[in-house]
């Protein structure tokens, strides 16, 4: 079941949600302009795929998804054009310098996610290692059961420890 979205329900979900989801894409992003457009683009999206929200969460959980999804996007995108994604992503570690040793495998690691991992792996990783959310809000928000986040976060966690052997 699909819920009928109309131009003033997408209104009062920009009035009530824009603010929480602006700041969203600001965290991910770092770069206000950025993260504008990217706001921009995840309510283009509510008016033209918000038809497909089930009803089965809070408008805001889909938004959070969304925007979650766009920003990913576009750090992507800037990655395959030679941009600042790494130190954009970087922003987010502790403020304890890392030794050169642990900033090589982290951007290895972030090379791997964003290369190697599909769109949930990328997506979990940020809302577990970024947004600091247990597994079961990540499960909830990816609408995936507790045991499959453990088995891709242990996946993960294998990719990493292969990358520190190597």
């Amino acid at each position: 079941m699909s819920v009928s979205l109309s131009p003033s329900t997408a209104r009062e979900l920009f009035e009530r949600y824009g603010g929480q989801v602006m700041a969203r894409c600001r965290r991910l992003l770092r770069d206000p302009v950025a993260a504008q457009d990217a706001c921009q683009e995840v309510f283009v999206q509510l008016l033209t795929s918000g038809h497909t929200f089930r009803g089965d969460a809070e408008w805001m959980t889909w938004l959070y998804r969304v925007a979650t999804n766009v920003c990913l996007t576009k750090l992507r995108n800037e990655g395959r054009r030679g941009g600042q994604w790494f130190s954009q992503l970087k922003a987010h570690l502790p403020d304890a310098a890392p030794s050169m040793e642990e900033q090589i495998l982290t951007r290895r690691f972030l090379e791997h996610m964003f290369s190697e991992c599909d769109d949930i792996d990328q997506q979990l990783s940020v809302y577990l290692f970024v947004d600091g959310l247990s597994q079961g809000e990540a499960a909830e928000l990816l609408g995936l059961s507790r045991s499959t986040i453990n088995k891709r976060v242990q996946a993960l966690r294998e990719a990493y420890r292969w990358m520190e052997a190597s």
